[in-house]
């Protein structure tokens, strides 16, 4: 399973569903949102919606990565 905003965390599932696996949580990207939002920007949404697809034995994590805005003073 993954999930966050901003900050992906990556961990097995129980066989059953019922919770996680001890010792399989991780943090997988700490900022997802970068390089849309540079660092020190002010405005954005955090990266989010992660989807992971196992294709071919091959892993694709597609992420929306947020958006910058601008501001008036």
């Amino acid at each position: 399973m993954i999930w966050g905003s901003g900050r992906l965390h990556i961990a097995e599932l129980e066989a059953d569903l019922t919770g996680i696996r001890a010792g399989t949580e991780r943090t997988l990207i700490e900022n997802a949102t970068l390089p849309s939002l540079p660092k020190g920007a002010k405005m954005g949404l955090p990266a989010e919606g992660s989807q992971l697809f196992k294709i071919n034995g091959m892993y694709y994590l597609l992420i929306f990565p947020g958006l910058q805005a601008e501001c008036a003073p």
